[in-house]
């Protein structure tokens, strides 16, 4: 199956399951979820991270133009891919199954919200990419 097809499945899932509306504004609530996982069992925190992780990188894809990337020929686990988006500064790699991990693991200081609304920034402004290399 296609990974722009099987993400945008899993994120559709995930968006009806956690009442998510695919908005940038969605994000206060990813992040509300993803502060709740400490004591979640490793099992548990992996599936979330695949459901919210889709669900993140549809939003970047619709907001960006970007586009589902996987190794070629790869066929494994869906945190093996990334978002590219396209800029007129040079391409944004975006990994929101790492974010995601990052923000069970670190908390507050890694949150998706704010994440998500700098690589929109970058990919609609060139001049903050520019600023920020």
């Amino acid at each position: 199956m296609n990974i722009e097809i099987l993400a945008g499945i899993i994120a559709k899932h995930t968006a009806e399951t956690f009442g998510l509306d695919f908005s940038v504004q969605s994000m206060e609530t990813v992040d509300s979820v993803l502060n709740e996982v400490n004591d979640w069992s490793k099992a548990g925190k992996n599936m979330l991270v695949i459901s919210l992780g889709c669900y993140i990188g549809e939003i970047l894809v619709r907001e960006t133009d970007g586009r589902w990337c996987a190794e070629e020929d790869y066929a494994g686990p869906l945190w093996k891919t990334w978002v590219e988006i396209p800029s007129e500064s040079g391409t944004i790699t975006a990994d929101p199954f790492v974010r995601c991990r990052k923000r069970i693991k670190n908390g507050k200081a890694d949150g998706v919200a704010v994440w998500v609304k700098v690589i929109i920034a970058m990919a609609n402004n060139p001049a903050i990419m520019a600023e920020a290399v």
